[in-house]
């Protein structure tokens, strides 16, 4: 069998794919994978994968939004972005799926361009979300997703009837189209969750197609170490926020302890101001074995609130400080916060002074670690990658 992954080149939504590639290919099958060749070095160690790049019309647009960081939390604004890139990608989905001889179509959540094309050439499907589903169900459930949507709406609104042009040309032009609300549905295909049930908002909620898999890696040895040292700050590789790393070190130098900080790129102006603090020490770029292992040995995670982030704090059971930056982030804050497994600083919360109290909160706290190891071994409790292959094999079958 030939399948055809189009992921969305967004550096949080390919990492839970890589595994999924790797035993797929394992299997014997043939799989394209299609992403930005800056993303390529993540399978490496994946040679029989076939890696395919997106035209440059596409990915000179796409490259175009990295200028515009400071947007990348208004989701409308971002999904408006989104569905003007679909529009670079469909018809080049329309040629690739029957060229290849492409039997079975692996989407992210936020590959429209791929979702579409599948429908009109009648391709079978599978979609797979790399964190939370941020449908109806979700935001039902959450307590808190429907708030953050109500701001989106208000704020970007201009956006939203641009959304609904473009959802109109698509309909014109290839009798279908993914509206809005379902971008993150799983509606009726075959659909693969990144996380667990228990951590997951209204998960029985779901019908039968819906899979959770828990974590996208096996715990390794340094799972839950007898000795944690220091407090580990990282914002992931996609926001970046003007004094964060200075208001963590100022919250963290009475403290006695090594505040550990991975600097994402083009941030020379922050390293030098870090450097004036003799507790902090700077991280040069780890590997995401080296991440994980780092968050595993941490008292305390600071962290953006992004899904990888704190699936790996809860996986590792690793007390988590959050400061979010976006509307998914804030969800996953709150979540994280309703488990008792961290807590968040939102709004005119973020100073050092109750960023400090926040952490020392969390390491007197003698309950955290229970709550924390309900999460973890729920996450590794999901189906796993195999049983998903499994489920992509027996899909790809049944539809032939």
């Amino acid at each position: 069998m030939t399948y055809a992954f189009f992921s969305f080149p967004l550096s949080g939504h390919n990492t839970p794919h890589v595994e999924l590639v790797r035993a797929l290919v394992g299997r014997g099958e043939t799989v394209y994978y299609y992403t930005s060749k800056a993303l390529w070095h993540r399978f490496n160690d994946v040679p029989e994968l076939r890696l395919m790049a997106y035209p440059e019309p596409f990915q000179s647009y796409f490259d175009s939004l990295s200028d515009k960081h400071q947007r990348h939390g208004d989701l409308i604004y971002m999904m408006h972005c989104f569905y003007k890139a679909a529009a670079l990608l469909i018809d080049f989905c329309l040629l690739e799926i029957p060229d290849k001889n492409i039997d079975y179509v692996i989407v992210d959540s936020f590959s429209i361009y791929a979702r579409i094309a599948c429908k009109v050439l009648g391709v079978p499907m599978c979609k797979v979300f790399p964190s939370i589903i941020g449908d109806k169900t979700a935001v039902k459930n959450s307590g808190r997703m429907q708030a953050e949507l109500i701001k989106m709406i208000a704020k970007d609104f201009w956006h939203l009837i641009g959304i609904f042009i473009i959802n109109l040309k698509f309909l014109l032009k290839y009798k279908n189209t993914v509206k809005l609300a379902d971008v993150m549905s799983p509606e009726q295909d075959l659909t693969l969750v990144m996380t667990s049930k228990t951590f997951h908002p209204g998960s029985d909620q779901y019908g039968k197609h819906v899979h959770f898999l828990g974590a996208d890696h096996k715990r390794t040895h340094f799972y839950r170490p007898s000795e944690r040292e220091g407090i580990l700050a990282s914002m992931g590789s996609v926001l970046q926020h003007e004094g964060f790393y200075e208001t963590c070190a100022e919250a963290t130098k009475d403290l006695d302890c090594t505040l550990y900080v991975i600097l994402g790129p083009n941030m020379q102006s922050t390293q030098k101001a870090l450097e004036a603090y003799p507790h902090v020490t700077l991280l040069a770029h780890l590997s995401l074995d080296a991440f994980r292992e780092k968050i595993a040995k941490s008292k305390v995670f600071i962290t953006h609130g992004g899904y990888n982030s704190i699936q790996n704090g809860l996986l590792y059971c690793t007390p988590m400080l959050i400061r979010p930056f976006s509307p998914e982030q804030s969800t996953n804050a709150y979540l994280v916060e309703k488990a008792n497994c961290g807590k968040q600083l939102t709004g005119k919360g973020y100073n050092a002074k109750n960023m400090k109290m926040g952490i020392q909160a969390l390491l007197n706290d003698p309950e955290i670690e229970g709550h924390l190891r309900i999460q973890s071994d729920a996450l590794s409790s999901g189906i796993g990658i195999e049983k998903a292959i499994d489920l992509l094999q027996e899909d790809n079958l049944r539809s032939r």
